[in-house]
């Protein structure tokens, strides 16, 4: 533990020699290995016994390096420094290490031979140096995530052609069977997919659609559709149990209604069911944005789950150029060509009306804290020192408790009762009105990947103010004011400017409302049914 680290060193024979940085950013990582000669890993045994496992990512890190690492003779510790003399190899040790020596190894907890590999190092520079150079070589042509990735792929790859029997090609005289897995459609845009996309795919003659849901989310998704099977899980709630079922249950669903496709409007979905297709719509940014345990935890989650559901995916459906970047990150060059853009659309409930508009301010969002409203109420802070009288009404569940709370304290911090008015959920008619009726739409989310709100704004005629970050410049175009969405002043600053300009805000809603033709969802359900059927008659690996 540091403190016992720090009473060590505090010896004054000691301290001099010895500098503790603490933690760092990832990125000034590579900067510190850069500047040391060598590099240890001098590991121990579990104290319970069992055997250390894991993937040893910083001893990937520091061979990338170029510097020759000291490490403990440990499980994958010792097999991926493999052919890197002992501490007792070193006596006959050439003046040159050969291919396969890019260090040293030492028995765990000897601190006697860790110092012996110390001093040869310091006192063999040529050594160290040739070592050091045959550490990168190792790590470029074994470690790479290339190389990682190739092996999850080969593995999957073996695994689905074991499968392949189960799941036959759609036979020509009846209809495409799909599959969708609603499991992860709880709230906002997801809920708002597929209550405009479902009757869409399911009024297809081609197309016989099957929905899996959670029995709790059958008061929020579309009744009485038409021609779609509903399939209801039951289970407690939970992400990990949530993971479990769709991996588990899910794939077992899929062979016994015999489905052709799985299309699972979420970044991830189940891996072995039958042709799957996914839809990358989560920002997977919000992991840099979280600075909780558990939430980083979950948004660890949702990235491996959204690799390896790229690499095994017959097609994926990005809702935005963005979002294809951000999930498919250093995976593009293997599968970007499986990867189509579809915006999602716009209900025509959400049209511009011949009335006069208030004085408002309109923000909307179901309440988590990549929509940024935390910065939004600090430049309302600000705008009321030159507009006393002015107004903000948020309309959006609050799914983050704790980070709803934290917005009501600056609330009431700041005095802010009288200007913020939090509205909660509210039916497509009331927000329909909301729009029509606010001096401005504000936007100020920190990471999106599309943004359904500001589609609707757009629709709607209304003036926006919008984060220039994420996805919002590709949705909204030249149809909104935009600001640095961690510049409180900035913020304020543009909306002061809007309130102030009848002409700048008659302008921004003509050219909102002329972009918004763009988005339709009957448009996005038959590109959406284009890929699917393509998934479908696509033969899974191993056939």
């Amino acid at each position: 533990k540091r403190p016992d680290v720090e009473k060590i060193l505090a010896v004054p024979e000691l301290h001099s020699f010895f500098t503790i940085a603490g933690l760092i950013a990832q990125e000034e990582t590579p900067l510190f290995m850069a500047a040391s000669d060598i590099l240890l890993s001098p590991h121990i045994p579990n104290p319970d016994g069992s055997a250390f496992f894991g993937s040893p990512t910083k001893l990937f890190e520091y061979l990338s390096t170029g510097r020759p690492v000291i490490a403990s003779d440990l499980y994958q510790i010792g097999e991926v420094l493999k052919g890197c003399p002992s501490v007792d190899d070193l006596a006959t040790a050439a003046e040159q290490p050969d291919e396969e020596q890019c260090g040293v190894l030492v028995s765990p907890e000897d601190t006697d031979e860790l110092s012996a590999a110390l001093r040869f190092l310091v006192d063999s520079p040529a050594w160290r140096r040739a070592a050091g150079a045959k550490a990168r070589q190792r790590a470029l042509a074994r470690y790479t995530w290339g190389h990682h990735v190739g092996a999850i792929l080969g593995r999957l790859q073996t695994v689905l052609a074991k499968d392949a029997v189960l799941y036959p090609v759609p036979p020509s005289h009846r209809p495409i069977r799909i599959l969708v897995n609603g499991l992860h459609s709880k709230s906002g845009g997801g809920v708002t997919y597929l209550q405009n996309m479902l009757p869409l795919l399911a009024a297809d003659s081609a197309v016989e659609l099957h929905l899996c849901i959670h029995e709790d989310q059958r008061g929020i998704l579309p009744k009485d559709l038409d021609n779609v099977s509903v399939h209801c899980l039951s289970f407690k709630s939970g992400f990990w149990r949530l993971a479990f079922w769709e991996q588990y249950e899910l794939p077992r669903l899929a062979r016994r209604i015999n489905a052709d496709v799985t299309f699972s409007p979420a970044n991830y979905g189940p891996l072995r069911a039958p042709n799957p297709v996914i839809l990358l719509r989560n920002a997977l940014s919000v992991g840099f944005v979280e600075r909780r345990p558990a939430k980083i935890a979950y948004w660890m989650g949702v990235y491996f789950g959204t690799a390896l559901s790229l690499l095994v995916c017959r097609r994926a459906i990005s809702v935005s150029n963005y979002a294809r970047r951000s999930a498919g990150g250093g995976l593009l060059r293997l599968v970007g060509e499986r990867i189509s853009i579809i915006p999602h659309g716009v209900a025509k409930i959400f049209s511009p009306a011949n009335i006069e508009r208030q004085d408002f301010l309109l923000a909307v969002s179901d309440i988590y804290v990549q929509k940024n409203l935390r910065n939004l109420l600090y430049a309302l802070v600000k705008l009321r020192a030159v507009r006393p009288g002015i107004k903000l009404k948020i309309a959006g569940r609050p799914i983050d408790k704790g980070y709803f709370d934290s917005l009501r304290k600056i609330v009431k911090r700041q005095g802010l009762h009288e200007h913020v008015e939090f509205l909660g959920q509210v039916s497509p008619d009331e927000l329909a009105g909301l729009y029509r009726r606010c001096a401005v739409f504000v936007f100020p989310s920190s990471v999106e990947t599309f943004g359904n709100p500001l589609v609707e704004a757009m629709a709607s005629g209304a003036p926006i103010a919008s984060s220039n970050s994420a996805a919002m410049p590709e949705v909204v175009g030249d149809a909104a004011l935009f600001f640095d969405p961690a510049d409180v002043g900035g913020m304020a600053a543009t909306l002061d400017r809007l309130l102030e300009d009848a002409e700048l805000r008659r302008e921004l809603g003509v050219r909102a409302l002329a972009n918004s033709g763009d988005f339709s969802w009957p448009k996005t359900a038959a590109r959406t049914l284009d890929v699917l059927k393509e998934a479908a008659q696509r033969p899974s690996p191993g056939r």
